[in-house]
């Protein structure tokens, strides 16, 4: 190597959403909670990631705060989260 060149970058592995514990969590907890695939539920949250939660991985751990320290037990829950996915006339 030339005293002028520089070295490549090494390459980073990619964590893809797949490898994300709280996004495969929270797919499971909307699953579950609306009788749909996990495929679903990751479409969902796709659709619904934007200004309140920008990434999917913020929206996926509000999911799972909600799900998993309900006040009022799960169908508060699933309350809760109908109208944090679907409120405003939003739909996926």
């Amino acid at each position: 190597m030339s005293a002028d060149a520089t070295p490549e970058p090494v390459a980073q592995p990619s964590v893809t959403i797949h490898e994300n514990p709280v996004v495969e969590q929270a797919k499971g907890i909307l699953a579950v909670m609306f009788a749909i695939t996990p495929e679903e539920a990751l479409l969902v949250m796709q659709a619904f990631a934007g200004a309140e939660f920008p990434t999917l991985g913020e929206l996926a751990a509000h999911v799972v705060t909600v799900a998993t320290e309900p006040p009022g037990g799960p169908d508060i829950a699933r309350a809760r989260l109908t109208l944090l996915l679907f409120a405003e006339g939003g739909t996926p």
